[in-house]
């Protein structure tokens, strides 16, 4: 499997804490190996919890093209706090016309419920 691969022994121990869904959904983004590496790393250092990455890729699956482009761009961007943020995204309204541009600076404000501090990106996509 390319996943396993690309992702090793963290992406492995992801997709044994994610639920049905969501891994099936990470193991499709095989088009976008980086955002896969992405979110494997952001679970792997802690930046990420398994709720997170659920709903990230939950709204990435209800969006659009045009959203899925700019949440991978955002993603880029601003690494896992990009990808909280727009997991934290009701799932139910449009996304459309997202500027991820804005995304970066909204997601470096987030405070970490866990920690009570303001998040840094810590992880590029490659």
């Amino acid at each position: 499997m390319a996943y396993l691969r690309r992702t090793g022994a963290d992406g492995r121990d992801l997709l044994r804490r994610l639920d049905d869904g969501a891994r099936q959904q990470l193991v499709d983004l095989r088009d976008y190996a980086g955002m896969q590496r992405s979110l494997v790393r952001a679970s792997a250092r802690g930046d990420m919890d398994r709720q997170e990455i659920q709903r990230f890729l939950t709204n990435y699956e209800r969006a659009g093209p045009e959203t899925r482009a700019a949440m991978r761009a955002a993603v880029q961007r601003s690494g896992p706090d990009g990808a909280r943020f727009l997991g934290n995204l009701d799932p139910e309204h449009s996304h459309a016309g997202l500027d991820t541009d804005g995304i970066g600076a909204h997601a470096g404000n987030v405070t970490d419920r866990r920690r009570s501090v303001p998040r840094r990106s810590s992880l590029p996509v490659e």
